[in-house]
């Protein structure tokens, strides 16, 4: 049986990569301002390009697994 952290990690996980997704700036200037509003450090507007790649790579890649993950449990019937 399944503890409330566990159902609750399972369930939160997708629904938080999709709002990261979504409330990604897309205009790396936005993202380097918001850094900087956010915890002081300035980062060059081409570093921000760089960063804003990688998160968009990193919320793609954890949804796609996740996706994976319920189909497969779907398919097992667990």
């Amino acid at each position: 049986m399944r503890t409330f952290t566990q159902h609750f990690l399972r369930i939160a996980s997708p629904i938080a990569s999709a709002i990261a997704l979504a409330l990604l700036p897309k205009c790396p200037m936005c993202l380097a301002a918001y850094l900087m509003m956010a915890t002081g450090i300035s980062i060059s507007v081409a570093a921000a390009v760089s960063l804003r790649a990688f998160l968009v790579v990193l919320c793609v890649s954890s949804l796609v697994l996740l996706g994976r993950r319920h189909i497969r449990n779907l398919r097992v019937g667990a």
